[in-house]
Protein backbone atom coordinates (compact mmCIF):
# COMPACT_ATOMS: atom_id res chain seq x y z
CA UNK A 1 0.00 0.00 0.00
CA UNK A 2 1.16 3.74 -1.04
CA UNK A 3 1.57 6.24 1.86
CA UNK A 4 -0.89 8.69 1.82
CA UNK A 5 0.08 12.51 2.81
CA UNK A 6 -0.41 13.69 6.50
CA UNK A 7 -3.91 14.54 6.33
CA UNK A 8 -4.68 10.94 6.78
CA UNK A 9 -7.70 9.63 8.01
CA UNK A 10 -8.04 6.16 9.37
CA UNK A 11 -11.80 4.85 9.73
CA UNK A 12 -12.44 1.77 11.70
CA UNK A 13 -15.52 -0.61 12.82
CA UNK A 14 -15.91 -3.97 13.32
CA UNK A 15 -19.40 -4.20 13.80
CA UNK A 16 -22.27 -4.04 11.77
CA UNK A 17 -23.44 -0.96 13.49
CA UNK A 18 -20.06 0.59 13.63
CA UNK A 19 -19.56 0.04 9.76
CA UNK A 20 -23.29 1.21 8.61
CA UNK A 21 -22.13 4.64 10.51
CA UNK A 22 -18.85 5.02 9.00
CA UNK A 23 -19.25 3.71 5.23
CA UNK A 24 -21.10 7.00 4.51
CA UNK A 25 -18.10 8.66 6.27
CA UNK A 26 -15.95 7.00 3.52
CA UNK A 27 -18.24 7.70 0.66
CA UNK A 28 -17.85 11.55 1.83
CA UNK A 29 -14.21 11.30 2.11
CA UNK A 30 -13.77 9.30 -1.05
CA UNK A 31 -16.19 11.98 -3.02
CA UNK A 32 -13.58 14.81 -1.35
CA UNK A 33 -10.53 12.67 -2.32
CA UNK A 34 -9.31 13.10 1.22
CA UNK A 35 -7.30 10.13 2.05
CA UNK A 36 -8.24 6.84 4.48
CA UNK A 37 -8.29 3.66 5.12
CA UNK A 38 -10.85 1.52 6.57
CA UNK A 39 -10.30 -1.65 8.50
CA UNK A 40 -13.01 -3.77 8.96
CA UNK A 41 -13.86 -7.10 9.19
CA UNK A 42 -14.33 -9.96 6.21
CA UNK A 43 -17.49 -11.01 7.64
CA UNK A 44 -18.60 -7.39 6.24
CA UNK A 45 -16.77 -7.46 2.69
CA UNK A 46 -19.60 -7.77 0.92
CA UNK A 47 -20.63 -3.86 1.45
CA UNK A 48 -16.99 -2.43 0.88
CA UNK A 49 -17.24 -3.15 -3.06
CA UNK A 50 -16.78 0.09 -4.19
CA UNK A 51 -14.29 1.14 -1.30
CA UNK A 52 -10.49 0.49 -2.32
CA UNK A 53 -8.73 1.81 0.82
CA UNK A 54 -10.08 -0.96 2.62
CA UNK A 55 -7.97 -2.86 5.29
CA UNK A 56 -9.21 -6.72 6.85
CA UNK A 57 -8.25 -7.01 10.56
CA UNK A 58 -8.28 -10.65 9.95
CA UNK A 59 -4.82 -10.09 8.06
CA UNK A 60 -3.49 -7.73 11.45
CA UNK A 61 -4.72 -9.96 14.18
CA UNK A 62 -3.11 -8.36 17.28
CA UNK A 63 -2.70 -5.27 19.19
CA UNK A 64 0.64 -5.29 18.61
CA UNK A 65 0.71 -5.68 14.81
CA UNK A 66 -1.82 -3.05 14.47
CA UNK A 67 0.29 -0.63 16.45
CA UNK A 68 3.19 -1.80 14.01
CA UNK A 69 0.69 -1.05 10.90
CA UNK A 70 -0.70 2.42 12.41
CA UNK A 71 3.15 3.46 12.61
CA UNK A 72 4.19 3.20 9.18
CA UNK A 73 1.13 5.74 7.77
CA UNK A 74 1.16 8.96 9.02
CA UNK A 75 -2.52 9.13 10.10
CA UNK A 76 -3.84 12.52 11.80
CA UNK A 77 -7.42 11.53 13.13
CA UNK A 78 -9.36 7.97 13.89
CA UNK A 79 -12.61 7.85 13.91
CA UNK A 80 -14.09 4.68 15.04
CA UNK A 81 -17.34 2.71 16.30
CA UNK A 82 -18.20 1.21 19.09
CA UNK A 83 -18.72 -2.50 20.28
CA UNK A 84 -19.90 -3.80 23.51
CA UNK A 85 -16.63 -5.97 23.67
CA UNK A 86 -13.00 -5.61 22.89
CA UNK A 87 -12.15 -5.07 19.45
CA UNK A 88 -9.81 -3.32 17.22
CA UNK A 89 -11.86 -0.16 17.74
CA UNK A 90 -10.85 0.39 20.98
CA UNK A 91 -7.56 -0.62 20.65
CA UNK A 92 -7.12 2.14 18.16
CA UNK A 93 -8.14 4.62 20.94
CA UNK A 94 -5.10 3.59 23.08
CA UNK A 95 -2.75 3.55 20.36
CA UNK A 96 -3.65 7.05 19.18
CA UNK A 97 -2.44 8.12 22.35
CA UNK A 98 0.42 6.79 22.22
CA UNK A 99 1.25 8.87 19.14
CA UNK A 100 -0.48 11.93 19.55
CA UNK A 101 -3.55 11.28 17.07
CA UNK A 102 -6.72 12.96 17.31
CA UNK A 103 -10.11 10.38 18.03
CA UNK A 104 -13.36 10.34 17.70
CA UNK A 105 -16.17 7.54 18.41
CA UNK A 106 -19.12 7.66 16.70
CA UNK A 107 -22.38 6.32 18.99
CA UNK A 108 -24.67 3.85 17.32
CA UNK A 109 -27.50 3.76 19.91
CA UNK A 110 -28.87 5.70 22.94
CA UNK A 111 -27.73 3.25 25.62
CA UNK A 112 -25.02 1.10 27.03
CA UNK A 113 -22.36 3.56 26.51
CA UNK A 114 -20.46 3.28 29.19
CA UNK A 115 -19.36 -0.55 28.04
CA UNK A 116 -18.38 0.65 24.59
CA UNK A 117 -14.89 2.55 26.74
CA UNK A 118 -14.17 -0.04 29.52
CA UNK A 119 -11.60 -2.60 29.63
CA UNK A 120 -12.42 -5.53 31.63
CA UNK A 121 -12.20 -4.18 34.93
CA UNK A 122 -15.11 -1.92 33.82
CA UNK A 123 -12.80 1.12 33.84
CA UNK A 124 -12.93 3.92 31.33
CA UNK A 125 -9.16 3.22 29.42
CA UNK A 126 -10.89 3.64 25.76
CA UNK A 127 -12.01 7.31 25.84
CA UNK A 128 -11.32 9.12 22.38
CA UNK A 129 -10.60 12.75 22.66
CA UNK A 130 -14.85 12.99 21.57
CA UNK A 131 -17.63 10.96 21.55
CA UNK A 132 -19.52 12.05 18.78
CA UNK A 133 -23.65 11.67 20.02
CA UNK A 134 -26.78 11.28 17.96
CA UNK A 135 -28.48 14.20 19.73
CA UNK A 136 -28.90 15.81 23.27
CA UNK A 137 -30.91 12.95 24.53
CA UNK A 138 -28.33 10.66 23.41
CA UNK A 139 -25.58 12.73 24.81
CA UNK A 140 -27.43 13.30 28.09
CA UNK A 141 -27.68 9.19 28.98
CA UNK A 142 -23.77 9.00 27.99
CA UNK A 143 -22.66 11.41 30.64
CA UNK A 144 -25.31 10.08 32.64
CA UNK A 145 -22.98 6.59 32.48
CA UNK A 146 -20.43 8.48 33.58
CA UNK A 147 -18.88 9.52 29.98
CA UNK A 148 -16.95 13.04 30.87
CA UNK A 149 -19.04 15.89 29.32
CA UNK A 150 -16.36 17.66 27.80
CA UNK A 151 -15.86 15.16 25.46
CA UNK A 152 -19.74 14.11 24.16
CA UNK A 153 -20.57 16.27 21.45
CA UNK A 154 -23.51 15.81 19.74
CA UNK A 155 -23.05 15.66 15.71
CA UNK A 156 -26.44 13.66 14.97
CA UNK A 157 -25.77 10.05 12.93
CA UNK A 158 -24.34 9.21 10.02
CA UNK A 159 -26.59 6.14 9.58
CA UNK A 160 -29.60 6.98 10.44
CA UNK A 161 -29.61 10.59 8.12
CA UNK A 162 -28.07 8.67 5.04
CA UNK A 163 -31.06 5.78 5.31
CA UNK A 164 -33.43 9.38 5.66
CA UNK A 165 -32.02 10.83 2.70
CA UNK A 166 -32.28 7.40 0.34
CA UNK A 167 -36.15 7.14 1.88
CA UNK A 168 -36.97 10.74 0.84
CA UNK A 169 -35.43 11.09 -2.22
CA UNK A 170 -36.18 7.68 -3.72
CA UNK A 171 -39.73 6.84 -1.94
CA UNK A 172 -41.41 7.06 -4.84
CA UNK A 173 -39.33 5.11 -7.22
CA UNK A 174 -38.65 2.19 -4.68
CA UNK A 175 -38.30 -1.47 -6.10
CA UNK A 176 -39.91 -4.12 -4.24
CA UNK A 177 -37.40 -6.70 -3.58
CA UNK A 178 -37.46 -9.55 -5.85
CA UNK A 179 -38.59 -12.06 -3.09
CA UNK A 180 -41.82 -10.80 -2.22
CA UNK A 181 -42.95 -10.35 -6.13
CA UNK A 182 -43.77 -14.39 -5.24
CA UNK A 183 -45.95 -13.66 -2.83
CA UNK A 184 -48.25 -11.09 -4.35
CA UNK A 185 -51.93 -11.67 -2.01
CA UNK A 186 -50.17 -12.11 0.93
CA UNK A 187 -50.11 -9.87 4.11
CA UNK A 188 -45.88 -9.04 4.51
CA UNK A 189 -44.96 -9.43 8.21
CA UNK A 190 -40.76 -8.69 9.22
CA UNK A 191 -39.59 -9.81 12.28
CA UNK A 192 -36.04 -8.16 13.23
CA UNK A 193 -34.11 -10.89 14.76
CA UNK A 194 -31.18 -10.25 17.18
CA UNK A 195 -28.27 -12.21 18.53
CA UNK A 196 -30.07 -11.88 22.16
CA UNK A 197 -29.96 -15.78 22.79
CA UNK A 198 -25.64 -15.07 22.31
CA UNK A 199 -25.85 -12.01 24.01
CA UNK A 200 -27.67 -12.87 26.73
CA UNK A 201 -28.07 -16.43 26.68
CA UNK A 202 -28.24 -18.63 30.09
CA UNK A 203 -24.95 -19.59 29.29
CA UNK A 204 -22.98 -16.73 27.78
CA UNK A 205 -24.49 -13.79 29.29
CA UNK A 206 -21.63 -11.93 27.12
CA UNK A 207 -23.56 -8.62 27.39
CA UNK A 208 -26.26 -9.29 30.64
CA UNK A 209 -28.44 -11.51 31.95
CA UNK A 210 -31.29 -13.43 30.25
CA UNK A 211 -34.00 -10.80 29.51
CA UNK A 212 -36.99 -12.56 29.81
CA UNK A 213 -37.18 -13.76 25.38
CA UNK A 214 -34.98 -14.02 22.73
CA UNK A 215 -35.22 -14.16 19.20
CA UNK A 216 -36.42 -17.69 19.30
CA UNK A 217 -39.25 -17.47 22.01
CA UNK A 218 -40.20 -14.53 20.03
CA UNK A 219 -40.08 -16.09 16.44
CA UNK A 220 -42.32 -18.67 18.12
CA UNK A 221 -44.61 -16.69 19.91
CA UNK A 222 -45.45 -14.66 16.56
CA UNK A 223 -46.11 -18.13 14.58
CA UNK A 224 -48.28 -18.79 17.25
CA UNK A 225 -50.08 -16.11 17.20
CA UNK A 226 -50.37 -15.83 13.41
CA UNK A 227 -51.30 -19.04 12.89
CA UNK A 228 -54.92 -18.42 13.92
CA UNK A 229 -55.11 -15.59 11.80
CA UNK A 230 -56.52 -16.96 8.29
CA UNK A 231 -54.84 -14.14 6.33
CA UNK A 232 -52.29 -15.54 3.96
CA UNK A 233 -49.25 -13.85 5.98
CA UNK A 234 -45.63 -14.11 4.54
CA UNK A 235 -43.18 -13.69 7.68
CA UNK A 236 -39.93 -12.73 6.72
CA UNK A 237 -37.06 -13.10 9.58
CA UNK A 238 -34.53 -10.70 8.82
CA UNK A 239 -31.43 -11.56 10.41
CA UNK A 240 -28.95 -9.56 12.17
CA UNK A 241 -25.70 -9.16 10.18
CA UNK A 242 -23.50 -11.10 12.76
CA UNK A 243 -26.70 -13.98 12.58
CA UNK A 244 -25.06 -17.46 12.36
CA UNK A 245 -28.34 -19.01 11.65
CA UNK A 246 -28.86 -20.24 7.59
CA UNK A 247 -31.38 -18.62 5.43
CA UNK A 248 -34.60 -20.80 4.69
CA UNK A 249 -37.93 -21.09 3.74
CA UNK A 250 -40.68 -22.91 6.35
CA UNK A 251 -44.20 -23.87 5.65
CA UNK A 252 -45.95 -22.78 9.10
CA UNK A 253 -49.20 -24.10 7.84
CA UNK A 254 -51.09 -23.50 5.00
CA UNK A 255 -51.27 -19.70 5.24
CA UNK A 256 -48.38 -18.96 6.70
CA UNK A 257 -44.99 -19.34 5.03
CA UNK A 258 -41.95 -18.59 7.29
CA UNK A 259 -38.76 -16.62 5.11
CA UNK A 260 -35.57 -16.25 6.99
CA UNK A 261 -33.25 -14.27 4.84
CA UNK A 262 -29.74 -12.08 5.78
CA UNK A 263 -28.85 -10.34 2.69
CA UNK A 264 -31.69 -7.48 1.74
CA UNK A 265 -31.85 -4.23 1.20
CA UNK A 266 -33.71 -2.80 4.26
CA UNK A 267 -34.97 -0.32 3.31
CA UNK A 268 -36.89 -1.92 0.59
CA UNK A 269 -37.97 -4.51 2.83
CA UNK A 270 -39.11 -1.94 5.22
CA UNK A 271 -40.99 -0.11 3.15
CA UNK A 272 -43.07 -3.15 1.42
CA UNK A 273 -44.02 -4.77 4.84
CA UNK A 274 -47.36 -4.52 6.16
CA UNK A 275 -45.99 -4.79 9.60
CA UNK A 276 -42.33 -4.57 11.09
CA UNK A 277 -42.13 -6.38 14.57
CA UNK A 278 -38.77 -6.14 16.84
CA UNK A 279 -37.29 -6.35 20.09
CA UNK A 280 -35.01 -3.12 20.43
CA UNK A 281 -33.18 -3.35 17.47
CA UNK A 282 -32.22 0.07 15.65
CA UNK A 283 -34.15 -1.09 12.47
CA UNK A 284 -37.30 -0.30 14.40
CA UNK A 285 -36.54 3.20 14.40
CA UNK A 286 -35.43 2.87 10.61
CA UNK A 287 -39.47 1.54 10.00
CA UNK A 288 -40.90 4.06 12.32
CA UNK A 289 -39.01 7.29 10.51
CA UNK A 290 -40.51 6.02 7.08
CA UNK A 291 -44.37 5.86 8.89
CA UNK A 292 -44.71 2.29 8.82
CA UNK A 293 -46.82 0.24 11.04
CA UNK A 294 -44.14 -0.70 13.61
CA UNK A 295 -44.14 -2.77 17.29
CA UNK A 296 -41.75 -3.72 20.31
CA UNK A 297 -42.74 -7.37 21.27
CA UNK A 298 -40.20 -8.14 24.35
CA UNK A 299 -42.53 -10.88 26.36
CA UNK A 300 -41.59 -11.15 29.87
CA UNK A 301 -38.95 -8.17 29.35
CA UNK A 302 -37.28 -8.34 33.53
CA UNK A 303 -35.29 -5.48 32.71
CA UNK A 304 -35.39 -1.57 31.46
CA UNK A 305 -37.19 -0.90 28.19
CA UNK A 306 -34.08 -0.08 26.16
CA UNK A 307 -35.63 0.06 23.03
CA UNK A 308 -34.94 3.42 21.18
CA UNK A 309 -37.81 3.89 18.79
CA UNK A 310 -40.16 3.02 22.02
CA UNK A 311 -37.90 5.68 24.47
CA UNK A 312 -38.35 8.33 21.65
CA UNK A 313 -42.28 7.52 21.84
CA UNK A 314 -42.40 6.57 18.29
CA UNK A 315 -44.07 2.55 18.64
CA UNK A 316 -45.68 1.14 21.25
CA UNK A 317 -44.19 -1.85 23.16
CA UNK A 318 -45.92 -4.92 24.65
CA UNK A 319 -44.36 -7.35 26.99
CA UNK A 320 -47.02 -9.63 27.58
CA UNK A 321 -48.17 -12.06 24.54
CA UNK A 322 -51.87 -11.85 25.45
CA UNK A 323 -51.70 -8.08 25.09
CA UNK A 324 -49.53 -8.17 21.96
CA UNK A 325 -52.32 -10.56 20.63
CA UNK A 326 -55.37 -8.30 20.75
CA UNK A 327 -53.59 -5.83 19.86
CA UNK A 328 -52.27 -7.92 16.37
CA UNK A 329 -55.84 -8.51 15.95
CA UNK A 330 -56.71 -5.11 16.06
CA UNK A 331 -54.03 -3.55 14.47
CA UNK A 332 -55.18 -3.00 11.12
CA UNK A 333 -57.38 -0.72 12.67
CA UNK A 334 -54.12 1.36 13.81
CA UNK A 335 -52.58 4.32 11.65
CA UNK A 336 -49.30 5.83 12.21
CA UNK A 337 -47.89 8.74 10.91
CA UNK A 338 -44.35 9.55 10.46
CA UNK A 339 -42.91 11.34 13.13
CA UNK A 340 -42.22 14.88 12.77
CA UNK A 341 -38.91 16.64 12.26
CA UNK A 342 -38.41 17.48 16.00
CA UNK A 343 -38.63 13.88 16.78
CA UNK A 344 -35.75 13.19 14.30
CA UNK A 345 -33.22 16.16 15.68
CA UNK A 346 -30.62 13.19 15.10
CA UNK A 347 -31.09 13.44 10.88
CA UNK A 348 -28.29 15.88 10.44
CA UNK A 349 -27.99 17.09 6.40
CA UNK A 350 -24.25 17.93 7.85
CA UNK A 351 -23.38 15.08 10.29
CA UNK A 352 -20.62 14.04 8.57
CA UNK A 353 -18.43 17.35 8.73
CA UNK A 354 -19.81 17.97 12.43
CA UNK A 355 -17.61 14.41 13.06
CA UNK A 356 -14.64 15.37 10.38
CA UNK A 357 -14.74 18.97 12.57
CA UNK A 358 -14.13 17.28 16.10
Amino acid sequence: METFGINNILLCATDAAGVNNLLPVAFFLDTHQIPYFFLTKKNYEYKFSNLEKTVFWENIETAENLEEWVKKYPFSKIIVGTTSYLSPDRFLITIAKDHNIKTVAVLDEWYNHRMRFEDEKYELVYLPDFVACLNAQARQEAIREGIPAEICQVTGNPALTTFYQNFQKHKNTLLKPYILEKYPKYQIITFLSEEFRADYGNENQRLGEYQGYDEVSVLEDLKEILAKNNQKILLIEKLHPSSQYLEQQITVNENITLLTIKYIDLLQLLYFSDLVIGMRSIALLQSAMIGKKTVSYQPNLRFENLCTAVKLDLIPCFTEKKEFENWFSNHQNFTFLPPSSTQLDFVKENCIENILNL
